[in-house]
């Protein structure tokens, strides 16, 4: 099934709306991942290392999430 912008930004926005993302902020770096030439799953997971990252939050990524 091929991930939507708007699931990308909800999955995200349910982990990091915590430290005060918005729903706003995480549709433009998802948009801007795929203004870039990603697709909406790369630019997700790119999202979602940087804010792990930022955050400390643990970002698994397996095999599944990735393709």
């Amino acid at each position: 099934m091929q991930m939507t912008v708007n699931d990308a930004v909800n999955n995200l926005f349910s982990t990091y709306s915590k430290y005060g993302t918005t729903k706003e902020l995480l549709r433009n770096m998802i948009e801007n991942g795929i203004k870039r030439g990603f697709s909406v799953r790369a630019a997700y997971n790119g999202v979602r290392m940087c804010l792990g990252k930022e955050t400390g939050e643990r970002e698994y990524l397996d095999r599944k999430s990735v393709v």
